[in-house]
């Protein structure tokens, strides 16, 4: 098993329509506004979490705004934008990889256990090289680490973030065969 283009063609899938929706129309918004309204982060964690995320989510779209509006800022570090991010009520670890992911799909993945376990098989499986071991789903990376593992892989693979992670996850669903 080769970690490849041919592999990302055969795993990869077709977004859904909540993810289409996402990497377009709500992308658009976030990328030109420089910030998330309540709206738009309700459903970026739906998209990763689920509807059970949303009891805890920050209801007050004033610091949504400023929070998100502050992360997503020109001048911000790139490591630090995760941490601002969860802040906000209700936003863990995973919840902000997606929002970064949604308004910078070119820079930015999903933080996702099952995307780990895939990388790490792969490493096992000598296809992959990288350092630090990123984990499992008991003991996930920080998010900055993720990223100096992942950037490289994707453009060895010559694969955009989101094919490429939806591969992995695929793959890992079907068991790693």
């Amino acid at each position: 098993m080769h970690l490849d283009q041919t592999f990302v063609r055969q795993w990869c899938g077709q977004p859904d329509s909540s993810e289409v929706q996402l990497f377009t129309a709500t992308h658009a918004a976030i990328a030109t506004r420089g910030y998330l309204t309540r709206d738009e982060l309700k459903e970026i964690a739906i998209w990763k979490a689920g509807q059970r995320v949303l009891h805890a989510l920050e209801r007050d779209k004033d610091t949504v705004m400023d929070v998100t509006r502050l992360a997503l800022a020109a001048d911000t570090p790139e490591w630090l934008r995760h941490h601002i991010l969860r802040i906000l009520g209700g936003v863990e670890h995973r919840v902000a990889s997606a929002i970064l992911t949604v308004w910078d799909p070119m820079t930015h993945t999903v933080l996702d256990f099952r995307v780990v376990e895939a990388l790490e098989e792969f490493k096992r499986r000598r296809a992959v090289h990288y350092e630090p071991s990123l984990g499992s789903q008991d003991h996930m990376p920080g998010y900055w680490t993720y990223l100096t593992v992942y950037r490289p892989i994707a453009v060895t693979v010559g694969a955009g973030h989101r094919d490429l992670d939806r591969a992995l996850w695929n793959w890992h669903k079907a068991g790693m065969p």
